[in-house]
């Protein structure tokens, strides 16, 4: 089984595949994921997908994820770096993001 950790999991890329992971959950796990400012959206990508961690960019948005989460146990991260260095420090497979063609 792959365990993927995305950034990005709220944008049409990683809506994307969340779907497909929604369509093989034998063949891939979601480990963690990061997102901006959707906090609604990646609340019930917590709920359905079971991360064990989650990145935001803002420490202000925490109580907030926490409230719409409920009692899932998932670990919140912040800040601008927590994106990068979550894969390695949480043994993800896979680490898939969104590059915009106007920065590569």
């Amino acid at each position: 089984m792959k365990r993927i950790a995305l950034l990005g999991s709220t944008g049409s890329i990683g809506v994307s595949t969340l779907a497909l992971v929604r369509e093989f959950p034998d063949r891939f796990k979601v480990s963690g994921m990061a997102a901006g400012q959707n906090l609604t959206l990646l609340a019930k990508q917590i709920k359905e997908f079971s991360p064990a961690y989650v990145a935001i960019q803002h420490e202000k948005d925490v109580p907030r994820l926490r409230r719409l989460i409920g009692n899932n146990k998932v670990e919140i991260l912040f800040g601008e770096a927590v994106p990068q260095q979550s894969p390695r420090r949480r043994r993800s497979t896979l680490c898939l993001r969104r590059l915009s063609a106007a920065r590569a």
